[in-house]
C-alpha cells in the first residue's frame, strides 16, 4: 500500500516538518483501520458476491488476513517478480533499519567484486540518500572512470570471477580458454580444472612484443580450433595483475558486463539508458 499520499494529505504543510517517527505512527494507524475495513468487509462481501459466505464453505478454509507488516521508506521495484530493493524502517510495529535487496544481483559471485561494490553502493545511496536523477548519473559516470582505471592497471578487482570445473566439456567455454591462455602466456601449467581465476575480455595481444616460443604456444591455440580467428580472452589468478603491456582489454565488452548491464534495470527507473549518462546535459 502506497501511503505517502495519504501523509500529505493529512498532515498538509506540516509533512516536511513531521518525524519519521511520527509518520511512521501515522501509517500504522492508516493501515490498520485499512486492515480492518478489508478484513471485516471487504472479504466477507467478495465470499457473499461469490455465494460461499459460510464459515464452512471452501473459500473461508484459507486464511485471508491482512495486516501491516513492513514500513519502507524507499523501495526500488523492478518490472520483474521479486526483484527489488527496499529499506523498511518499521517491521510487525516495532522500529527497524535494514536494507533488503532481492533479484539484484548484488551478491552474486560471477560478478566482479567491483560491480558488487558499485551496486550496493548505489542502492543504498537511492533508498537512504534519495539520490536523484541528476545526482545519480553523476555516481554512474564517476564508477564508470574509476573501471575503466582498473581495467587499465589488470586489477583482478575488475576482472569476471570464473572456475574450471572439473569436468569434461564438449566445447570449452571462455573461462578454460582463458586459462589456457595464460597457461601458454606464461608457459606454465598454472591452471587446471577446479582452479578459479578473474577472466578479462581482450581486444587484442600485442604479438610482437612476445618471444618465438610464446607466440608458437598462442599460434597453437587457434589451430586446434580453440579460437576462430584470434585470441579474445584471458584469466589471470588471483592476487595477480593482467600485464596490460601485452593484453589490450576490450573496454566496451567488460563495461557492458560489469557496469551497463549491472546498472540499466535501475536507471530504467529513471529514464536513463546508462550508455548515453555522458551525453546528458546537466
Amino acid at each position: 500500500m502506497y501511503i505517502d499520499p495519504v501523509l500529505k494529505a493529512v498532515l498538509g504543510d506540516d509533512y516536511d516538518v513531521t518525524s519519521n517517527e511520527e509518520k511512521v505512527e501515522l501509517v500504522l494507524k492508516i493501515v490498520r483501520k485499512a486492515a480492518v475495513y478489508v478484513n471485516e468487509y471487504v472479504i466477507k462481501r467478495m465470499l457473499e458476491c461469490h455465494n460461499t459466505p459460510s464459515e464452512k464453505s471452501q473459500a473461508n478454509k484459507y486464511d485471508f488476513n491482512f495486516k501491516e507488516e513492513l514500513v519502507i521508506k524507499r523501495g526500488l521495484f523492478m518490472d520483474t517478480k521479486k526483484k527489488y530493493a527496499i529499506w523498511a524502517i518499521n517491521k510487525e510495529g516495532q522500529p527497524t533499519d535494514k536494507l533488503t535487496v532481492k533479484g539484484m544481483e548484488i551478491v552474486r559471485s560471477d560478478y566482479p567484486r567491483f560491480s558488487r561494490d558499485m551496486m550496493q553502493d548505489i542502492v543504498e545511496k537511492v533508498l537512504r540518500q534519495g539520490l536523484k536523477k541528476t545526482s545519480l548519473i553523476k555516481e554512474v559516470d564517476s564508477y564508470i572512470e574509476k573501471y575503466k582505471t582498473l581495467l587499465l592497471k589488470g586489477s583482478t578487482d575488475a576482472g569476471i570471477p570464473c572456475v574450471w570445473n572439473a569436468r569434461e566439456y564438449v566445447k570449452d567455454p571462455r573461462p578454460v580458454k582463458g586459462m589456457q591462455v595464460y597457461n601458454a602466456l606464461t608457459g606454465k601449467t598454472r591452471f587446471k580444472p577446479g582452479d578459479k581465476g578473474y577472466r578479462f575480455e581482450l581486444e587484442r595481444i600485442l604479438i610482437n612484443r612476445l618471444d618465438d616460443q610464446t607466440r608458437t604456444r598462442l599460434d597453437a591455440l587457434i589451430k586446434n580450433g580453440m579460437f576462430k580467428k584470434k585470441i579474445d580472452t584471458i584469466v589471470i589468478p588471483a592476487n595477480s595483475e593482467l600485464d596490460t603491456k601485452i593484453c589490450v582489454v576490450e573496454m566496451d565488452k567488460m563495461l557492458d558486463y560489469a557496469i551497463y548491464n549491472r546498472l540499466q534495470h535501475i536507471l530504467d527507473l529513471f529514464g536513463v539508458n546508462v550508455r548515453q549518462t555522458g551525453m546528458v546535459t546537466w
